[in-house]
């Protein structure tokens, strides 16, 4: 634990203390000795991944300090350790049921001291007024609110363990010598000692490779995605920065892209990630054109090239994009799927955007437009988007806009050439999930007529041919 404060750490996403009871599970390990994982550091030293660094939530410097090492895995342990083991001891946490609590930790003495296996009897949680109160709150059982109730009961607050002097004085304001001989040999002069392995990745890593050792490492916790990545290299953006005063935030602007799809229940499943690879497509796609190199850039939508991305791609098409999703929420609604429930794939409306903003407003014409949707039925009924979708991405956004065209030389796309679907297939759908089921009920709306859409006139779909 010494390291840590003699070579300052940061972290990368928003750093959140685990659950209260959790946070008292921690500091019983703490005291018992026990081991309780790996956290793992990047050496900031690295010229290949430049992210911009958080202090632990928790931490307050008095001068601004550049920190030796980002913290990737373990955030939310040390997090919670730093709220619990330092300043007032107050960790911002919350209970089972999401509902958010400030709490405090303290140990009982005597309990402790009865051997290790009393430890998790002796560690308590407390309101962060140090009250704990019954009878809706109108009498108090327990008032450690001040150093000499917390003496008078004989709980040590845990905020102190890592203070020697402050933790010193407390015990000698306790008034039992003998006490605080064996709390200081048997419980904190041990706890001082407690180490905590770590993984330190060097400053010859690589962004993919600190992806990748994360996934293998991180059981638990919070993921660290391509998303909280990006959101830190953004951040470091040092051209951005020059350019506009200040960082650029990927979580706010995101945000505001939440913010215009909202009206839009069919993208409520579009997660950032998905944003992410479509921005990835376009932008692989413009490289691709434009080199001429015998082996030009290839298209991608994958994971590593995702974080690849540069801030100035970002920025290209995420306006565009913006737009051409909630195209294809119209086209959704237009197919009678009006809410993400009922949308078969919604990892198809990634490609499905991206062919959107390489064709323009062209996709509108009733040609290109009547492509689109015979690819898009080509999916679902062929229930070609529950895996390996990324090379799926990729052929869709090199074939779909040229032969939507119309163009004879152009192919037909690999989609609907994979796509087969049977008579037979119509009676064996029985689960709702199923993308054929989900993708089966706007033609059946439309063909059955009013009653199935609110009471409205319901239209065919070109594509599906006149209603039986």
């Amino acid at each position: 634990m010494d390291h840590f404060r003699e070579h300052p750490a940061a972290g990368l996403p928003a750093q959140l203390p685990l659950e209260g009871w959790g946070i008292r599970q921690l500091l019983i390990t703490v005291l018992r000795g026990h081991p309780m994982g790996v956290v793992m550091l990047l050496d900031t030293k690295n010229d290949e991944v430049r992210f911009k660094p958080r202090l632990i939530t928790g931490v307050r410097l008095s001068t601004e300090t550049s920190p030796d090492y980002l913290l990737l895995d373990g955030q939310q342990r040390l997090t919670s350790m730093t709220q619990a083991l330092t300043g007032d001891g107050v960790v911002e946490t919350s209970d089972d049921r999401g509902k958010l609590l400030s709490r405090r930790y303290f140990v009982h003495i005597e309990t402790a001291l009865l051997g290790e296996e009393r430890v998790d009897e002796a560690v308590i949680s407390v309101p962060a007024d140090g009250k704990i109160k019954t009878n809706f709150d109108r009498e108090v059982v327990l008032d450690l609110s001040t150093p000499a109730q917390q003496q008078e009961h004989g709980y040590f607050p845990l905020n102190l363990l890592f203070s020697p002097t402050e933790s010193t004085d407390w015990l000698i304001d306790l008034g039992n010598t003998e006490l605080f001989k064996r709390f200081n040999a048997e419980v904190i002069s041990p706890a001082s000692q407690y180490e905590l392995p770590a993984i330190l990745l060097d400053r010859n890593t690589s962004k993919e490779a600190v992806a990748t050792v994360f996934e293998k490492v991180n059981t638990g916790g919070e993921p660290l995605t391509a998303f909280e990545l990006l959101t830190a290299t953004f951040a470091g953006d040092r051209e951005y920065y020059e350019a506009n005063g200040q960082d650029f935030r990927l979580r706010e602007d995101w945000a505001e892209t939440c913010r215009q799809f909202e009206h839009y229940p069919v993208l409520r499943q579009i997660t950032s990630t998905h944003f992410l690879q479509a921005v990835t497509l376009l932008a692989s796609r413009k490289k691709h054109l434009s080199d001429a190199g015998a082996r030009p850039t290839a298209i991608t939508a994958k994971t590593e090239d995702v974080l690849k991305l540069k801030l100035a791609d970002y920025l290209e098409w995420v306006d565009p994009l913006r737009e051409a999703f909630q195209w294809a929420a119209r086209f959704c609604m237009d197919r009678h799927i009006f809410d993400a429930s009922l949308l078969p794939y919604p990892t198809q409306l990634i490609p499905l955007a991206a062919i959107r903003v390489v064709l323009g407003p062209d996709a509108d014409l009733l040609g290109p437009r009547t492509q689109i949707i015979r690819w898009f039925w080509s999916g679902v009924l062929g229930e070609l988007y529950g895996s390996t979708t990324e090379t799926r991405f990729v052929a869709d956004v090199r074939q779909v806009p040229e032969w939507a065209m119309g163009p004879e030389s152009a192919a037909t796309p690999r989609t609907i050439q994979d796509a087969t679907f049977t008579e037979s297939r119509l009676h064996s759908l029985r689960s709702r999930v199923s993308a054929a089921y989900k993708g089966g009920l706007g033609p059946a709306a439309r063909r059955t007529g009013p009653g199935l859409d609110g009471g409205q006139e319901l239209r065919q779909d070109p594509a599906l041919g006149a209603p039986g």
